[in-house]
């Protein structure tokens, strides 16, 4: 008996730090426009799934007008670098939308603010150190090109 208690405590003792460890990110965009379709958020922690766009370890799906005022939060995210990659679902056809020559139709943002220059940007770029059990805040300036928005270059 007495071993199945010190079990628990040693089981207690163990995972209670651990948890502890666990930080808090949130998304704030800045020139969200229109209240039409869905943002779509994901959150990369390895340069491999970022580069190919899959598998992120967090993804939020949101309707743009009701996307809250004081930003989207992910909790309990381990301690690591992170990269924030989303884009305005306007037409709410679950695909970032993009003329055949890969200009964008839809609205997107990077954490760190990285604008893209042709291509995805690198991970390196857009990652930023989420230390455990801290609360950081990414925000995403949204950018519309499809719209010919040159003012968010």
């Amino acid at each position: 008996m007495m071993n199945i208690i010190r079990s628990i405590l040693l089981a207690i003792v163990l995972v209670v730090p651990l948890a502890a460890q666990a930080g808090t990110l949130t998304i704030l965009p800045s020139r969200l426009i229109g209240s039409e379709g869905h943002v779509d958020i994901a959150v990369y922690d390895s340069e491999d799934h970022y580069a190919k766009q899959e598998t992120p370890v967090r993804r939020a799906y949101i309707a743009a007008g009701d996307f809250p005022k004081n930003g989207f939060v992910f909790k309990n995210l381990p301690e690591g670098f992170y990269a924030v990659a989303m884009y305005h679902d306007v037409n709410n056809n679950g695909i970032f939308d993009q003329t055949f020559f890969g200009w964008p139709l839809e609205g997107f943002g990077f954490s760190h603010d990285v604008v893209p220059m042709l291509t995805l940007p690198d991970f390196k770029d857009t990652s930023f150190y989420l230390a455990g059990n801290s609360n950081a805040r990414q925000k995403l300036v949204m950018r519309y090109w499809g719209q010919f928005d040159f003012d968010s270059w």
